[in-house]
């Protein structure tokens, strides 16, 4: 694989983690402005959604280290799917 597309995966990467911790901080100000039932609930849930967003980060990662071309198909597949599906409302 070139460094442009190494680099490709690495931007993309990125802006994974950048909308992880957009994410998780939407959850923080959610359970902020819930109930206090709610909000202990959702406190209680929040650590393990997070680990597991890193989690699934981290192998994603890995994997697009150890098999580029395999990651890059995987992720032109879902492209298109995910285009697939979005555009199907607009028809």
């Amino acid at each position: 694989m070139d460094k442009e597309t190494t680099k490709k995966f690495e931007t993309e990467l990125d802006e994974l983690r950048s909308e992880i911790a957009r994410l998780n901080s939407l959850l923080e100000d959610k359970a902020d402005t819930s109930s206090s039932g709610k909000a202990d609930s959702n406190r209680n849930k929040r650590p393990h959604i997070s680990d597991e967003l890193v989690r699934c980060l981290k192998f994603a990662e890995d994997y697009a280290k150890k098999e580029p071309s395999k990651a890059l198909g995987f992720a032109t597949a879902l492209g298109f799917l995910l285009g697939i599906l979005m555009s199907r409302g607009r028809h």
